[in-house]
């Protein structure tokens, strides 16, 4: 006996009639109860066969692919969902934000030089006062009698 085992567990549905899940027999039959009620509204208007034929199918083959369409594990109406949602509800719009590198450098460079210059002057002062302070010193020391 031999016996089929599928590749991906995940994957596998159970058949309920024939080689139909539930899923696709639902599908199956709203699809002919909108191509009977389709078909007969348009034959009692038009006369013609073909034309009610034609519309009859086109309004039932939304139905029948979502019956059948599956792509990585979802079915049309869900890829239908969120490709409206990736296009409408939530859109990426991604702004393009260039920034000329010479420029930051420049301008880092021109703060780093007035901050330079600014502490400079705050410690000017402190430098003659220690300056004054230490020649001050030698000279106690200099003249300092023993």
């Amino acid at each position: 006996m031999i016996v089929k085992i599928q590749e991906d567990v995940y994957s596998y549905e159970s058949k309920i009639w024939g080689n139909f899940n539930k899923r696709q027999l639902i599908c199956i039959l709203i699809s002919l109860v909108i191509i009977a009620t389709a078909f007969a509204i348009i034959f009692w208007t038009t006369n013609s066969i073909d034309l009610s034929a034609i519309i009859s199918v086109v309004l039932c083959s939304p139905v029948l692919l979502c019956a059948i369409y599956n792509r990585d594990g979802q079915h049309l109406e869900q890829v239908m969902k969120y490709k409206y949602q990736s296009r409408f509800v939530y859109p990426q719009k991604r702004k393009h934000v260039m920034t000329n590198l010479y420029q930051e450098i420049e301008k880092n460079q021109k703060e780093y030089e007035i901050y330079n210059e600014t502490l400079a002057k705050e410690e000017q002062p402190k430098k003659d006062e220690s300056s004054k302070n230490f020649i001050a010193a030698l000279d106690k020391k200099r003249y300092h009698s023993k």
